[in-house]
Protein backbone atom coordinates (compact mmCIF):
# COMPACT_ATOMS: atom_id res chain seq x y z
CA UNK A 1 0.00 0.00 0.00
CA UNK A 2 1.27 3.87 -0.61
CA UNK A 3 2.04 5.55 2.68
CA UNK A 4 -0.10 8.18 3.63
CA UNK A 5 2.95 9.46 6.03
CA UNK A 6 6.52 8.87 6.58
CA UNK A 7 7.77 6.05 8.48
CA UNK A 8 10.85 4.15 9.10
CA UNK A 9 11.26 0.37 8.60
CA UNK A 10 10.72 -1.72 12.18
CA UNK A 11 13.52 -3.80 10.59
CA UNK A 12 16.36 -2.08 8.98
CA UNK A 13 15.37 1.01 9.85
CA UNK A 14 15.54 2.92 6.52
CA UNK A 15 12.98 5.64 6.16
CA UNK A 16 10.26 5.92 3.83
CA UNK A 17 8.95 8.80 2.63
CA UNK A 18 4.84 9.29 1.94
CA UNK A 19 3.41 8.06 -1.10
CA UNK A 20 5.91 4.98 -1.02
CA UNK A 21 4.90 1.41 -1.09
CA UNK A 22 5.00 -0.43 1.50
CA UNK A 23 3.72 -2.83 4.25
CA UNK A 24 1.49 -1.11 7.28
CA UNK A 25 1.49 -3.49 10.29
CA UNK A 26 -2.50 -1.89 11.67
CA UNK A 27 -2.01 -3.78 15.41
CA UNK A 28 1.91 -3.15 15.62
CA UNK A 29 0.91 0.00 14.03
CA UNK A 30 4.72 0.38 12.33
CA UNK A 31 5.85 -0.07 9.10
CA UNK A 32 7.75 -2.67 7.06
CA UNK A 33 10.23 -1.73 3.87
CA UNK A 34 9.25 -4.28 0.98
CA UNK A 35 12.87 -5.71 0.88
CA UNK A 36 12.12 -6.79 4.55
CA UNK A 37 8.55 -7.98 4.07
CA UNK A 38 9.20 -11.70 2.96
CA UNK A 39 11.87 -11.89 5.65
CA UNK A 40 10.04 -11.06 9.05
CA UNK A 41 8.30 -13.43 10.80
CA UNK A 42 4.79 -11.88 12.29
CA UNK A 43 4.06 -11.69 15.74
CA UNK A 44 2.43 -13.80 17.99
CA UNK A 45 -0.76 -12.17 18.31
CA UNK A 46 -1.79 -11.98 22.29
CA UNK A 47 -5.42 -12.31 22.51
CA UNK A 48 -7.35 -11.59 26.19
CA UNK A 49 -10.37 -13.03 25.66
CA UNK A 50 -11.39 -12.29 29.48
CA UNK A 51 -11.17 -8.49 29.02
CA UNK A 52 -14.58 -8.08 26.84
CA UNK A 53 -16.32 -10.60 28.74
CA UNK A 54 -15.54 -9.06 31.86
CA UNK A 55 -16.61 -5.62 30.72
CA UNK A 56 -20.21 -7.46 29.38
CA UNK A 57 -20.38 -8.91 32.86
CA UNK A 58 -19.94 -5.33 34.18
CA UNK A 59 -22.82 -4.13 31.66
CA UNK A 60 -25.17 -6.53 32.80
CA UNK A 61 -24.89 -6.22 36.19
CA UNK A 62 -25.50 -2.12 36.28
CA UNK A 63 -27.99 -3.28 33.95
CA UNK A 64 -29.73 -5.59 36.39
CA UNK A 65 -29.22 -3.28 39.45
CA UNK A 66 -30.94 -0.43 37.49
CA UNK A 67 -33.92 -2.49 36.78
CA UNK A 68 -33.87 -4.02 40.54
CA UNK A 69 -33.77 0.09 41.81
CA UNK A 70 -36.33 1.01 39.19
CA UNK A 71 -38.55 -1.83 40.47
CA UNK A 72 -37.75 -1.02 44.19
CA UNK A 73 -39.03 2.63 43.62
CA UNK A 74 -41.83 1.36 41.93
CA UNK A 75 -43.12 -1.06 44.47
CA UNK A 76 -42.52 2.00 47.43
CA UNK A 77 -44.35 4.38 45.51
CA UNK A 78 -47.57 1.64 44.83
CA UNK A 79 -46.77 0.18 48.39
CA UNK A 80 -47.13 -3.50 47.11
CA UNK A 81 -44.77 -6.05 45.66
CA UNK A 82 -43.84 -5.61 42.06
CA UNK A 83 -40.69 -7.93 41.23
CA UNK A 84 -40.19 -10.58 44.03
CA UNK A 85 -36.13 -11.75 43.91
CA UNK A 86 -34.32 -14.87 45.14
CA UNK A 87 -31.34 -12.40 46.98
Amino acid sequence: MALRHSGACRVCGVELPAKTTAVYDFTAKNVLCLACRDSVVPAPQQATPSAPVEGTQRQQDRRVGDRRRSADATESSRGGSVLERDS
